[in-house]
């Protein structure tokens, strides 16, 4: 976080952003640990998790860790426009240094973490696992557009709310849904993780890759403690599978196999 100090250039910046943001921009852009009741209620919005990808696929091909095709067209209001905003030349040098600014090293720290969560998820479908489980999957589309996930199958868990808009922009932009991919509506405050994923056709003696990448700061610590403790989490590395879950501090989760 950019220190309080009204004399700090990338302070002023910040706030000169947070002022356009907060009235521009539904869900709050920020992270503020005060802020997480709010973030836990906001969790059905997902677009600025989407943000980063979108503007990492605008980089020219040789500069891109990654392509998402799809991250801009599941973007909507605000955050699109500012994805758009990018593209202009002049103005997207601004939005880039206001990120850069503003949230030292967020921009990059993304773009990394989702390649290397990536890396692994192929490298786990490679070495014969045949489920991909993406927890609190958000607008996350690994499901479609990593292509060695078309021959599995997919199980994307999150809220009934996320998922509805999900599958409503995919469909605007595709014109279809992915037949690989199984949504698994579930509230982990409240459900059971796995009795929900073997309902929807979930194996849990086949071996999977489990991704959870930026989810618990929606989550209380009893959620996500009793989520890293069900089977389907703790036990997918005995069975040879991966579990993949990128959360600067959380020790539980080193304990299962997570990656970085």
């Amino acid at each position: 976080m950019v220190a309080r100090n009204s004399c700090d250039p990338r302070f002023r910046l910040r706030e000169i952003f947070e002022i356009w943001a907060i009235r521009h921009i539904p869900g709050a852009l920020f992270h503020e640990k005060e802020n997480l009741d709010a973030r836990r209620k906001s969790k059905p919005n997902s677009s600025v998790h989407n943000l980063l990808p979108a503007l990492e696929t605008q980089e020219q091909p040789a500069r891109r860790f990654f392509d998402d095709p799809y991250a801009f067209d599941l973007l909507s209001g605000s955050y699109r426009m500012f994805a758009r905003l990018a593209r202009i030349p002049l103005l997207g040098k601004l939005v880039y240094a206001i990120l850069d600014l503003g949230w030292p090293y967020s921009r990059s720290s993304a773009v990394v973490r989702t390649r290397a969560i990536d890396d692994l998820v192929r490298d786990a479908i490679g070495s014969g696992v045949c489920q991909l489980v993406l927890l609190g999957a958000g607008l996350d589309s690994r499901g479609c557009r990593l292509h060695e996930a078309e021959g599995i199958e997919v199980f994307e868990v999150d809220h009934p709310a996320t998922q509805r808009m999900k599958k409503e922009r995919l469909h605007a932009c595709t014109g279809k849904l992915p037949t690989n991919i199984r949504y698994v509506a579930i509230d982990l405050e409240r459900d059971a993780l796995e009795a929900k994923l073997v309902e929807s056709g979930y194996h849990p003696d086949v071996q999977a890759v489990v991704v959870w990448e930026g989810v618990i700061d929606y989550l209380t610590e009893s959620a996500v403690l009793s989520t890293l403790a069900g089977r389907s989490a703790a036990e997918v590395t005995q069975r040879g599978g991966r579990f993949a879950q990128l959360a600067p501090g959380l020790e539980a989760a080193a304990k299962t196999g997570a990656a970085a």
